[in-house]
């Protein structure tokens, strides 16, 4: 008899652990973030976003798409880098923090003008089929500055730190604090 009913205490335990994890799980899987400016929270700071914030923590043969935000206040967009037949590399101008917002005001964009597509063969580092032989970049400046605005910056709540943040929905990792 003491055996039974310490298997049936085993057993309840066991189903009460169980649906605590599955709790735990569901809770784990939510996507829920700070906002940088939430009340009672320690706003971030541009000294915290200074560095290179890219869309995966892992870094191949090249960035992927990638904001490097300097410590002066300009900033550099940068597309994926191995996909080598692209014509426009990316963007620069200026950024600032407002609220929890993150302001870019665009002056340049960067273009690949001439040459020709050339199938890679499958060697080097493109993750592109082809790339641009012979092309010369060209930094291509606006005469009337653009503004784009990333809402949401949200710190993720996971580690409880600036390593990861959300741009509109979309996952940076700072990839170095060295832009």
């Amino acid at each position: 008899m003491r055996l039974f009913v310490l298997l049936v205490l085993i057993l309840v335990s066991a189903c009460a652990r169980k649906k605590q994890a599955a709790a735990d799980s569901d809770h784990s899987a939510d996507t829920t973030s700070l906002s940088v400016q939430t009340s009672g929270q320690k706003p971030i700071t541009a000294d915290e976003m200074v560095g290179v914030w890219q869309e995966s923590p892992d870094i191949g043969s090249g960035y992927l798409d990638h904001y490097k935000l300097m410590s002066d206040g300009s900033f550099r967009f940068v597309y994926n880098e191995m996909i080598c037949d692209k014509r426009t590399i990316g963007y620069s101008g200026t950024w600032q923090i407002l609220g929890d917002k993150l302001k870019l005001s665009i002056f340049t964009k960067s273009v690949i003008v001439g040459g020709k597509r050339v199938p890679t063969g499958g060697a080097g580092s493109c993750a592109s089929d082809y790339y641009i032989e012979g092309g010369e970049k060209k930094d291509i400046s606006f005469k009337d500055f653009q503004t784009i605005t990333l809402s949401e910056i949200a710190v993720d709540t996971a580690k409880y730190d600036f390593n990861r943040v959300t741009f509109n929905g979309k996952r940076f990792w700072r990839v170095s604090d060295n832009p």
